[in-house]
This record gives C-alpha cells, sequence and structure tokens, in this order.
C-alpha cells in the first residue's frame, strides 16, 4: 500500500483529489507504480510542476512556488522560484499568443537536485503588440516533463499623436495633427466642448503602421473656448487640450 502526501498550498484543494483520482484510473489494474504516478502528475490541470510528495520511493521532481511574467518596454521578463529539486535537467520557456499554438523560446538549465530554494530569471526578445501566453515545460533528467500555470501578458502598441498648433488658437490660423500607429486599426480624431459635445469630427478611417496620418483643423465658426482633440484606436486614446479665440 502506498502513502500519498500532496501538498499545493492548499490541502484541501481539487489538485489531491485530482491526481488521487489518476493514479486510481492510472493504476487500474492495481498495481499502482512510480510511472503511474508521474503520469497522473502531469495530468494535473492547474499545471502544477508537484510540490514535495512522495508515492512510496517517487519523489515530486520541482516544487514551484512563484511565477510571474512582467513587462519591460517589449520585452517579457518572467522570474521563478522552486522551493526544491530532484532530477531537475531545466526548463523550457514557452510562448503563445492569445490563440496561437505555444512555441518554445529558450532553456533555462535547473540544478538537478537540491534542497534549497532557486530563482531563475528569462528576458525575451521584444514582442508583437497584444496578449502573450508563457509557461514553463519543467523536464527531468529522464525526459519526463510537466508544465507551470500560465501567465499573461498584454503589450500595448505604441501610437505617436502630435498636435501642432498655436495655443491659443485664433480663428484664421491652421492646426495640425499627425497619426502615427504600430499596429494597423481604426482611428477616429474629433474635436469636443467642455460639456463633452462632439463639434467636429476631423479623422474616421483605418491606419496602418507604414503610415503617418496627417490632418488640419481650422476653427472657422467656433466660439471661443477651450476645446479637447481626442484621438481614439482600437488600442490607445490620446487628448490635447487648445483654446480657441475668434
Amino acid at each position: 500500500m502506498f502513502n500519498l502526501t500532496y501538498s499545493d498550498g492548499d490541502p484541501g484543494g481539487s489538485g489531491v483529489a485530482q491526481v488521487i483520482d489518476n493514479i486510481n484510473q492510472d493504476g487500474a489494474d492495481g498495481q499502482v507504480t512510480g510511472a503511474d504516478y508521474v503520469d497522473a502528475t502531469n495530468e494535473l490541470s492547474n499545471g502544477d510542476f508537484g510540490s514535495p510528495g512522495s508515492l512510496g520511493a517517487t519523489t515530486l521532481p520541482v516544487e514551484l512556488t512563484s511565477f510571474r511574467v512582467t513587462g519591460d518596454e517589449r520585452v517579457a521578463r518572467l522570474a521563478w522560484t522552486t522551493a526544491s529539486e530532484t532530477n531537475n535537467a531545466g526548463f523550457r520557456v514557452q510562448q503563445a499568443t492569445a490563440t496561437g499554438a505555444w512555441t518554445t523560446l529558450g532553456f533555462v538549465a535547473g540544478r538537478g537536485t537540491v534542497q534549497t530554494p532557486s530563482t531563475y530569471t528569462f528576458a525575451t526578445q521584444p514582442l508583437a503588440p497584444g496578449v502573450h501566453r508563457f509557461r514553463l515545460e519543467q523536464v527531468d533528467t529522464d525526459g519526463t516533463t510537466a508544465f507551470s500555470p500560465v501567465r499573461t501578458l498584454r503589450i500595448e502598441a505604441r501610437q505617436v499623436v502630435t498636435l501642432q498648433s498655436a495655443n491659443p488658437l485664433r480663428r484664421s490660423s491652421t492646426a495640425r495633427l499627425q497619426i502615427a500607429v504600430e499596429a494597423p486599426q481604426q482611428v477616429t480624431a474629433a474635436v469636443y466642448n467642455v460639456l463633452g459635445q462632439r463639434v467636429r469630427t476631423l479623422l474616421n478611417q483605418p491606419v496602418g503602421p507604414a503610415q503617418a496620418v496627417r490632418v488640419q483643423f481650422t476653427p472657422q465658426d467656433l466660439p471661443s473656448g477651450l476645446y479637447f482633440v481626442r484621438v481614439t484606436g482600437e488600442q490607445f486614446s490620446h487628448t490635447e487640450r487648445i483654446t480657441i479665440l475668434r
């Protein structure tokens, strides 16, 4: 008879029940082996590598205590910590877009077998704007693998909105607005009064990354006062203040 212990930070959580259930299925012949245990652990829906525990003489390979992803401009920086490792060859760092397939970005070597905490880091190449998913594929020295939980990071597209205008802007003067985007999207530019009412539409069209759109604006019959020039895309919003004098 095997004595199963498992700890994922929540002794009463679903991880325990699922490991036991998977082992019961894999060991349907009544002979639960270490291989059954490894298979069951790899099937964990929460992606845990497995916290330290035992099934007979089989020890779970890696206790992952933290895994985070942060953005630095267009670069994703991954950092993770293990409390202990057993026969850990290392980690494949994998990335996917919101709906795309997983690809391996690189490999970070593990520490083999240690009973002390270890910290790892990995930085990606610059990423395209959009949602990116990340996970770790932990690899044992015997080739057995298991996945970490998935972390998500959004890379924002860069936009450049420039308003060239005298301020205050007189009736006979012209303001020039230049818009450049990094990702293709529908862009609207409009002028609003202090009540939030749109008084002039300057632009409403798709804008691509290879073009800079220039728009001119003349006050004409607008009364004197404070106005807001607002440029809105699918991934950004930018507002400039301008005062008009007749």
